[in-house]
C-alpha cells in the first residue's frame, strides 16, 4: 500500500505571501493563476464584526480613561499576548509523492480540498478571514489564516468575547497537558486524525517522516557511493579551473575537502549548542531563594545583577533563573557579616536617643543613663564604657556637630505630625499603611523600635529607618496600581498569576517553533555543506535524513532558508521581550504580595511586634 507523510503546523502567517501580492523564488508565476481561494476577507473588518459589541459593553465598564481600548485590533497588534491572527499550513505528501502536475500532486489536491470544506465546523472558536491552496510551488498545501475566538462571559477583566488561542481551543474541548504537549500540539494531533480518514478513502497509508533510520539498505550504500564519485567530480571541475590535470588529484586532496566540510560543520554544530544554551536560559523558570537577611540579600543580589543575571525581589529573598541557582548558592557561602565598630554603635545610639529627647540637655542626660561618658565643652565628646578615649561627635560626621544635633531635635516632631496627618486625609487601604507608619514612628519616639537603616551610608533617623521605607514603598505600590481594598488587591494578584501562565504558555509555544526552525537550517546547512562528500554510514545517513526533511519543506537551496533564518532571529527577539514582559509581570506580582503580607501582618499586629523584638537584632544594621 502506498503511504504518504500528513503535515499540520500553526505559525503566524503572511498574508502578502498567501495572497501573491509578493512572489517569492519558489514560486511559478506561471501557475498562480491555478491557486484556488476559499475565503479573502478584510481582518480589520472581520474585528469590527466580531468583537465590537463585547468591546462596547466592556468600555462602559471602565472608570478609568486609560483603560478604555479604542480599537481592539489595534489593542491585540500592539500587546504581547496574543498576535492578530494564526494560521494553519496543511500539507499531505512531498515532492516525492505529491508533486505538483503529477497524479500524487492531483491526489492531494483533492484531499485538501475535502479537508478545507470541513474546517469551520470542527472548528467553531476558529473564524477563517482568507484561505488558499497553493498549486503555484513544489506540492499542493493550504495556508488557512483564522482568528481564535473565545467566549468569556464569566471573566471578571478584559473582553466577554476576545482573541486568545488558548481558550479557544479549550472551549472546543482542547488542552495541553505540558510544556511538551501544548494546545496547538493537541489540536493538530486531531486535526491529523481527520486526514488520516481522508487519506484511508483514497487507499493510503500515513508515513512517519521524523523516524531516524540507523542504517542503511543495499540501495542507499549505492546511492551513497554515487555521492563520493560526485564529490570527485567536483574536485576535478574547481582543479580545472585552475589549469590543474585531473590526473594529477590525489586521494588526499578529496579528503581534505571531505575533511574541511567536516570542520564547517562541526563548528556549525557548536554555533547551534551555544544558541540552544542561550534560549534554555531566556525560557528558564525562575526559582525562589529565601534570605533572612537583608545585608545578606543585597550582597548576593547585586553581585548577581553585575553578572548580568537576571533577578527579582520578593518578600524575604529572590527569584533567580533556574540556571543560576547555584552561583547564588555559592555567593551566599561568600557572603560574610561586618560587625559594626563601636563608633558606629555610638552614632547609632544618638540617632534613637534624639527621638526619646526634649532637647541637647536631655540628650546627654539620656547618654549618660546608657554608660557612656559625657563632657560639654567647646565640643561634646563621648567616652564608651569600654573605651580607651572619648571621641568628639563631631568626628563621626557632620549630622553630629552640636549644631546639628540641636537642628535634629528641633526637626523630629514634624515627622509625627506629617504621619498624623496622613493618617487621617486617607481612606481605604492606604489609611491603613499611614496607620502602620504613625504607630512605627510612635515605637521611634519611644524607643521601643529597633533601628534599622534603609541606607547606610547615611546617618539612623526616621527618613532613613528600613520599616518606615518599606511601609512608603508599599503605598506607593498601591497608589501605582490604583488600589482601594484589600479584595482588589487579591484580585489584581490573581489576574497577574493568570498572565504569567498564559505568557509562559507563549514563551513554550514559541521554544518548540524555535526548536523546529533551528532542526531545518542546521540540517540544511549540513546538507548544502556536505552533499558531494563521503562519509563513514552514520554519515552517509545524517546526509539522507536532512535530504529527507528538506524535501518535505520542498527546499532545495541555501537561499530558500533565509525566510526561516529571518523568522528565527524574529522569534529570538520575540522571546526577549516575552521574558523581559515576564520579568516585569513577576516584579509585579511579588510587590502586591507584600503589600498583601505587609497589610494582613499590620491589621494582626504582627508587624509592630516584630519591630520591637530581641535588641539583639541591632547588629542587623552592619
Amino acid at each position: 500500500m502506498e503511504s504518504i507523510s500528513l503535515s499540520v503546523r500553526v505559525d503566524a502567517g503572511c498574508i502578502e505571501h498567501n495572497n501573491r501580492d509578493f512572489v517569492a523564488k519558489n514560486v511559478n508565476a506561471d501557475k498562480i493563476d491555478d491557486n484556488i481561494t476559499y475565503v479573502k476577507r478584510d481582518l480589520r473588518e472581520l474585528y469590527d464584526e466580531l468583537f465590537s459589541e463585547a468591546l462596547h459593553k466592556y468600555n462602559e465598564k471602565q472608570n478609568r480613561a486609560d483603560r478604555i481600548i479604542t480599537n481592539y485590533y489595534d489593542h491585540i497588534k500592539n500587546g504581547n499576548q496574543e498576535k492578530v491572527f494564526y494560521e494553519a499550513v496543511v500539507q499531505f505528501g512531498d515532492m516525492k509523492n505529491a508533486g505538483v502536475g503529477t497524479n500524487g500532486g492531483e491526489r492531494a489536491k483533492k484531499m485538501l480540498d475535502e479537508y478545507m470544506k470541513d474546517f469551520e465546523k470542527r472548528n467553531p472558536n476558529l473564524v477563517v478571514f482568507n484561505s488558499v491552496m497553493h498549486l503555484d510551488e513544489a506540492t499542493p498545501h493550504l495556508h488557512i489564516s483564522f482568528v481564535p475566538v473565545a467566549n468569556c462571559p464569566d471573566a471578571k477583566r478584559g473582553l466577554e468575547k476576545r482573541v486568545s488561542l488558548k481558550k479557544a481551543l479549550q472551549e472546543m474541548g482542547i488542552a495541553g497537558t505540558s510544556s511538551r504537549q501544548t494546545d496547538r500540539q493537541q489540536w493538530a494531533v486531531r486535526e491529523k486524525e481527520i486526514m488520516k480518514s481522508i487519506a484511508k478513502k483514497y487507499g493510503l497509508a500515513i508515513e512517519n517522516k521524523n523516524i531516524k533510520r540507523p542504517h542503511l539498505t543495499v540501495d542507499e550504500y549505492k546511492e551513497a557511493a554515487q555521492e563520493i564519485e560526485k564529490a570527485k567530480e567536483r574536485v576535478q571541475n574547481l582543479y580545472s579551473k585552475s589549469n590543474l590535470n585531473p590526473r594529477d588529484i590525489k586521494q588526499s586532496d578529496i579528503d581534505l575537502l571531505v575533511n574541511n566540510a567536516k570542520d564547517l560543520q562541526r563548528q556549525v554544530e557548536e554555533k547551534n549548542s551555544h544558541i540552544l544554551d542561550l534560549e534554555n536560559k531566556m525560557q528558564s523558570d525562575f526559582r525562589y531563594i529565601k534570605i533572612g537577611d537583608e545585608q545578606k540579600l543585597n550582597f548576593i543580589t547585586d553581585s548577581l545583577r553585575q553578572k548580568g543575571i537576571s533577578v527579582v525581589d520578593d518578600i524575604d529573598g529572590i527569584h533567580v533563573p533556574e540556571w543560576a541557582v547555584e552561583q547564588a548558592r555559592e555567593l551566599a557561602k561568600k557572603y560574610k557579616p561586618v560587625k559594626l565598630t563601636w563608633r558606629k554603635e555610638l552614632a547609632l545610639t544618638i540617632d534613637r536617643l534624639i527621638y526619646m529627647s526634649k532637647d541637647l540637655d536631655s540628650l546627654l542626660a539620656n547618654l549618660k543613663e546608657k554608660g557612656y561618658e559625657v563632657r560639654k565643652g567647646k565640643y561634646i565628646s563621648v567616652k564608651p564604657q569600654d573605651a580607651d578615649r572619648a571621641v568628639r561627635t563631631k568626628t563621626l560626621g557632620d549630622e553630629y556637630t552640636e549644631e546639628n544635633l540641636i537642628k535634629r531635635l528641633n526637626e523630629k516632631q514634624s515627622y509625627m505630625q506629617k504621619a498624623e496627618e496622613k493618617m487621617k486625609s486617607t481612606v481605604g487601604i492606604e489609611h491603613e499603611f499611614y496607620v502602620g507608619v504613625h504607630r512605627t514612628v510612635t515605637l521611634i519616639f519611644e524607643g521601643r523600635k529597633i533601628p534599622k537603616k534603609y541606607n547606610d551610608t547615611k546617618c539612623y533617623s526616621i527618613n532613613n529607618d528600613w520599616h518606615i521605607n518599606e511601609l512608603a514603598s508599599e503605598i506607593s505600590v498601591i497608589n501605582r496600581e490604583g488600589i482601594s481594598s484589600a479584595a482588589e488587591l487579591e484580585n489584581r494578584i490573581d489576574k497577574i498569576a493568570s498572565d504569567i501562565n498564559e505568557l509562559q504558555a507563549a514563551v513554550n509555544e514559541l521554544g518548540d517553533m524555535q526548536r523546529r526552525i533551528r532542526e531545518i537550517i542546521t540540517n540544511a546547512e549540513f546538507y548544502f555543506q556536505n552533499q558531494y562528500c563521503g562519509g563513514d554510514a552514520m554519515f552517509v545517513s545524517k546526509l539522507a535524513f536532512a535530504k529527507e526533511l528538506l524535501d518535505k519543506f520542498g527546499i532545495t537551496t541555501m537561499s530558500e532558508l533565509e525566510p526561516l533564518k529571518r523568522q528565527y532571529s524574529e522569534n529570538v527577539k520575540t522571546l526577549s521581550e516575552y521574558n523581559a514582559n515576564m520579568g516585569e509581570l513577576h516584579s509585579r506580582r511579588s510587590s502586591l504580595l507584600k503589600v498583601q503580607e505587609i497589610y494582613q501582618s499590620i491589621n494582626s499586629g504582627n508587624y509592630f511586634d516584630r519591630l520591637a523584638e530581641n535588641r539583639k537584632e541591632v547588629q542587623g544594621l552592619k
